[in-house]
């Protein structure tokens, strides 16, 4: 049933490091490219270097953050953002 299924990402799925806060790897409404590695529970993995957000959005200004020196940075007021980042971020893969 495609459309209106719901899946999570377990904290011990987003990568191969210790992940202490699920808020420092994904924001909100940022698209994450992720594998389903349960279809009974609907889990998800992020685990892959492939895998991870592939477009994020400032929380201040809503605008589409850039990679720049190996960190996210908003091209308006400047934030800086930590995510879990997939390899394809920013090149308009979806």
């Amino acid at each position: 049933m495609a459309g209106n299924t719901q899946a999570a990402i377990h904290i011990s799925n987003v990568k191969d490091s210790y992940v202490q806060d699920l808020a420092q790897e994904f924001g909100y409404q940022d698209i994450v490219k992720a594998k389903v590695i349960d279809t009974k529970n609907m889990r998800l993995s992020t685990v892959d270097k492939n895998l991870g957000v592939i477009t994020s959005q400032c929380p201040r200004c809503k605008i589409n953050l850039k990679f720049e020196n190996g960190k996210l940075k908003c091209p308006k007021c400047e934030r800086r953002e930590n995510r879990k980042l997939s390899q394809d971020y920013g090149k308009g893969l979806i």
